[in-house]
Order: C-alpha cells, then sequence, then structure tokens
C-alpha cells in the first residue's frame, strides 16, 4: 500500500464516522423535539455542532480530492 492510498483510506475511515455522528446528532435532535418539545438554546448547540461537523467533512472531502489530483 503506498503512502497515498494509506492517507486515503484513513480518510475515508474518518469521514464515515464524521457522517455517522451527524446522522446520529440529528436524529437525536428529531427524538428530542418531538418527545420532549426540547427548548431552542439546547436544539441550537445540536445544529452548531451538526454543522461543524458538516464543515470538517467538506474539508476532509476536499483534502482527499487533492491527494487523487496530485496523482
Amino acid at each position: 500500500m503506498t503512502p497515498q492510498e494509506y492517507l486515503i483510506s484513513s480518510i475515508d475511515l474518518e469521514l464515515y464516522d464524521l457522517k455517522n455522528y451527524r446522522t446520529n446528532l440529528k436524529r437525536f435532535a428529531l427524538f428530542e423535539i418531538r418527545k420532549n418539545n426540547m427548548f431552542a438554546k439546547k436544539y441550537y448547540r445540536i445544529l452548531e455542532e451538526v454543522e461543524r461537523v458538516s464543515i470538517e467533512i467538506n474539508a476532509l472531502e476536499t483534502r482527499k480530492s487533492d491527494i487523487f489530483n496530485l496523482n
């Protein structure tokens, strides 16, 4: 396995974890809103975390495409 392949594989694993985390956050927020009429503050904190994770995912996908373009 070349260093580039290793790096891409590690990025893929991190992307997988982050995407699952983001999906679970969204599901949790929706569940809590339906169940408890969650306060807006708590809901907005979860949405901020979802946005932070989405930005991190985009950065990793950009890095991965840059690695592909170097080859």
